[in-house]
């Protein structure tokens, strides 16, 4: 795991070196192992291009592993890793290739050699790879397919910046002088509580989408972008209505997404939580015969020991946690973010990642499990309201009622009250399982324009089949996954230079999932249990005990109790703070509410999120 940054540029800048240095320093805890940096200057064409890398050496910890990679007319900095790449270098030996090193960048550079853009679909990992063509004069951005891994760019008249995180562009000479903030990503950001979109709170700032390339020539100054995956291709003809078939298939697919995710150099450890995911790695993990494994376990909120499955090969090590430290993470995490982004699971993970530093620079997590299965217990209401007879009649006269609900949710979203009436109106109002995610995000329209003055509004994906629960858990794997799931694992592992690897978010997992029935999933999920499959395969596979005991279970921390605790520091920020994005009066006015219990956290940990941010961002 590492960190990339550099720049194109015609202009005429003073010591480029110092310039790419200091975007390299901007992310310097990404990888502290090696910096190495790279320059090309064309006479000519009157440009300089700078590429540079931040190393976290997990796989060949010699120097032969080092970047930016030169081979050829080619030089690759890449961020990630490529977990099939002993396949690959195997096939590349056998058609007269030879290497210098055990490194699996020189596999993906050498790979490029053959079948260019085409490389990137032999990819099984998670990666954000910069491939400069000297010879074409074209520079290649890609991103892994379920998004893992962050890779932005930036382009104006005369240069193009590119970079694991948006915070390098400030080290570009006048970059904070020529930008300015996107208001419509503002009221993205209050509407879903992080920035959905590939688009950035900065204006012209973009994020490669998962499963393309971004290909930027240097000649023409054109950009291209093109898919080599996506989540949902063509509807299976033959999709699988069995269980047993879909339990097996699901298996194999399991140990060898974990068993690729363990080879490392160093030592692999585990997030363990009480719930089913983490302990379905866990297993899976002890079966390619590891003598040892350390795991570490965050005693949160709802923390609940499993003693299911002690093992003298599991070294197991607990986390805990105090207010006084969750609000100095929060504090600090709001200062290291590119932007806004108000999900406290962020800071028990980057806990954990933290007191991991010390003995595990690999870790893996269960990430993604309910993403593939419908794991959310709001997904079994859902998956209910299609299947079962007395909601399909409660629907067909919810109409009569709906738009006075529907008044009043807009009114109070704000206050707490209308949590559990958003989801069950949600559910009754849209004609289709398709709606549902939108008609509930939709209510937050009103709070975006209390505070920000704009409504976010956006086409949003489309798919067809949007009876099945798939289009759902579609759309949230191509948003919220991405833009929130993965950004916080990422940011909280990588502070503390930590790389996390996420087995369960395997792309053949998820062309699995595409391959079940819309009537096999609605069943599963909704008269019986989302993770029945990972159940089935814990019991029967691994005789892992009652594991209808195990419960979903995040690292949750109590900020709202850590917020009340420092109630006039918050004080000082809402009543001191001056900012030209957000309406500061109505701020107020929501802060004095929620003292006297009568608004909903999620409002205002998302506010205060924000003050915390712009104060940091101004500071830049």
């Amino acid at each position: 795991m590492c960190g990339v940054a550099g720049f194109y540029t015609q202009r005429e800048i003073d010591s480029p070196e110092k310039i790419l240095s200091g975007m390299l320093e901007m992310i310097a805890y990404r990888g502290k192992d090696h910096r190495g940096i790279f320059f090309d200057k064309d006479v000519n064409l009157d440009y300089t291009l700078g590429i540079g890398h931040n190393r976290l050496s997990v796989i060949d910890l010699s120097e032969k592993g080092n970047q930016p990679y030169l081979y050829k007319e080619y030089i690759i900095a890449y961020n990630g890793e490529i977990y099939n790449y002993q396949e690959l270098r195997k096939d590349l030996m056998d058609k007269g290739y030879k290497f210098e090193s055990k490194s699996d960048t020189e596999v993906i550079i050498k790979l490029f050699d053959i079948y260019g853009k085409d490389s990137f679909e032999k990819l099984n990992g998670m990666f954000a790879i910069v491939i400069f063509d000297k010879n074409k004069r074209k520079l290649y951005l890609s991103r892994d397919r379920m998004g893992v891994k962050p890779l932005l760019f930036y382009k104006n008249k005369d240069s193009f910046l590119f970079s694991s995180e948006l915070k390098s562009f400030f080290a570009f000479p006048n970059f904070k002088n020529e930008i300015r903030i996107n208001k419509n990503m503002i009221a993205n950001y209050f509407k879903f509580g992080y920035v959905n979109s590939f688009k950035s709170i900065i204006d012209g700032v973009q994020k490669v989408e998962n499963g393309t390339i971004v290909t930027f020539d240097l000649q023409s100054g054109k950009i291209e972008s093109s898919n080599y995956w996506r989540l949902l291709k063509k509807q299976e003809k033959n999709q699988i209505n069995d269980f047993e078939i879909a339990k097996e298939e699901l298996y194999g697919l399991l140990k060898s997404s974990i068993s690729m995710r363990l080879v490392s150099d160093i030592p692999v450890g585990l997030f363990l939580s009480s719930g089913i995911d983490s302990n379905l790695v866990l297993n899976f993990s002890l079966l390619t015969g590891l003598k040892k494994i350390d795991t570490y376990t965050l005693k949160s909120l709802d923390f609940e020991d499993n003693k299911l499955l002690y093992d003298n090969r599991v070294n197991r090590k607990f986390i805990d946690s105090d207010y006084d430290t969750i609000w100095k993470d929060y504090k600090f995490l709001c200062s290291k973010y590119d932007e806004p982004f108000s999900d406290p699971a962020t800071i028990g993970l980057y806990e954990l990642s933290k007191y991991a530093s010390a003995h595990n620079k690999v870790i893996m997590v269960g990430d993604g499990g309910d993403e593939l299965l419908g794991g959310y217990s709001s997904y079994k209401d859902i998956a209910k309201s299609a299947i079962d007879k007395r909601v399909l009649f409660i629907k067909k006269f919810y109409w009569i009622i709906n738009p006075f609900i529907r008044v009043y949710i807009r009114s109070f979203v704000e206050k707490k009250s209308t949590k559990r009436l958003r989801h069950y109106h949600s559910i009754l109002s849209s004609k289709t399982l398709g709606d549902i995610f939108k008609v509930s995000e939709s209510f937050y329209d009103s709070f975006t324009y209390r505070i920000v003055g704009h409504i976010y509004s956006e086409p949003g994906i489309k798919y067809k089949n949007s009876d099945s629960l798939l289009t759902l858990l579609n759309y949230k794997t191509s948003t919220e996954l991405i833009h929130q799931l993965n950004y916080k694992t990422d940011i909280a592992g990588m502070l503390n230079t930590v790389e996390i690897r996420e087995p369960l978010l395997d792309y053949r997992l998820f062309e699995f999932q595409q391959k079940l029935s819309a009537s096999f999933i609605n069943e599963m999920v909704g008269k019986n249990d989302s993770k029945e499959l990972f159940r089935k395969i814990l019991s029967e596979k691994f005789e892992a005990g009652n594991v209808n005991k195990l419960q979903k279970k995040g690292f949750h921390v109590n900020l709202e109790s850590a917020f009340r605790k420092n109630i006039e520091e918050i004080d000082s920020l809402v009543f001191n703070h001056v900012s030209d994005l957000i309406d500061m009066g109505y701020v107020q006015k929501i802060w004095l509410k929620w003292k006297k219990n009568k608004i909903d956290f999620i409002i205002v940990n998302r506010i205060i999120t924000f003050l915390l941010w712009e104060k940091n961002f101004n500071a830049l």
